[in-house]
């Protein structure tokens, strides 16, 4: 069974997680009001600017279990630790959900 509160669907592929969820984005974009884009653009500035998830992002981390890829949430005990895990070119920010996902095939 999948971690709860991954988001992957059963069987589903890492590639396959982040195009759902880019057209996912792209519906909810397209809906929402200014107050959410003023938000939503605010976050992303702010992971631009500080490189680091803000005390309300979520933070997750995709495991390799038999070449399989499976997104886990990370708590906050090991936040710190897991995020010098991975350099800059394997963190990936998504401003709709406010959470950072880290892995090593995001290179």
């Amino acid at each position: 069974p999948l971690p709860k509160h991954s988001a992957q669907r059963k069987n589903e592929t890492i590639y396959e997680f982040f195009t759902r969820r880019g057209e996912s984005n792209r519906t909810r974009i397209a809906k929402e009001n200014a107050a959410e884009r003023q938000q939503r653009t605010q976050r992303q500035e702010n992971a631009k600017k500080s490189g680091r998830p803000s005390k309300t992002a979520c933070v997750y981390y995709w495991n390799d279990q038999g070449g399989h890829y499976i997104r886990n949430r990370a708590n906050r005990a090991e936040f710190d630790d897991l995020w010098d895990d991975y350099p800059r070119p394997q963190r990936r920010f998504d401003p709709v959900h406010n959470e950072w996902d880290l892995c090593v095939l995001f290179e």
